[in-house]
């Protein structure tokens, strides 16, 4: 009959290991899809009651939906006028506003990713930890069955499955962490698309009015 008892203290360790993975592993799934299901609510939202022609800054403003956008329009809206303070040229000012609302882009997609590398490590290591219990496993079943005559088959069984369930967590963390990985840069695309769509219509109405 096999039992726990029966698994090599390294499958155990690995499996343990593994466990404590995975409950963090749901942690940062859990905030990431919270922050991303979120933004792209609002997005939607947005987009829904969206006018056909965003005729002035009002309507824009009204319209943002997101965290990102508000962040793009507040930024852009001050460096443009404070370049209109400065510098009143038109290509000046709105060289300097494209610029301004690019890094803003860029530090609200960089929040967006901040947990991508953790899902990219969870991914990457869970396997060779599953494959290091698996062989430490084998090894150690096999030392201490060396001093038998011969094995049997229940030890041989007992070996094997404990090094496969060992890889099967370890798989298993990689492939959630993947799933997980994939999910957020597809909802991350699609926000990234959403704040594009309103920098071309922020830009167009500055242009307008400068």
């Amino acid at each position: 009959m096999y039992s726990p008892s029966d698994i090599s203290l390294f499958v155990q360790m690995a499996i343990g290991l593994l466990f404590l993975l995975y409950l963090y592993l749901l942690r940062v799934i859990s905030l990431n899809t919270k922050d991303l299901q979120q933004a792209l609510a609002l997005a939607e939202s947005s987009k829904e009651k969206q006018l056909p022609h965003r005729k002035s800054l009002n309507d824009l403003s009204s319209h943002c939906g997101t965290v990102g956008c508000d962040a793009i329009l507040r930024s852009g809206l001050d460096e443009y006028f404070s370049s209109q303070k400065i510098a009143p040229d038109k290509a000046t000012t709105m060289e300097n506003v494209q610029r301004t609302i690019q890094r803003t882009l860029d530090e609200e997609v960089d929040r967006l990713e901040r947990n991508l590398p953790l899902l990219t490590t969870l991914g990457a290591i869970s396997p060779y930890i599953g494959a290091i219990g698996a062989m430490g496993g084998v090894y150690d079943s096999f030392s201490v069955s060396d001093k038998e005559e011969h094995f049997s088959r229940e030890t041989i069984e007992h070996i094997f499955a404990g090094a496969s369930l060992s890889l099967m967590c370890g798989f298993a963390v990689a492939i959630q962490a993947v799933i997980a990985y994939n999910r957020a840069i597809a909802r991350i695309e699609q926000l990234r698309k959403h704040y594009d769509v309103f920098i071309v219509d922020l830009i167009g109405l500055l242009q307008r009015v400068a």
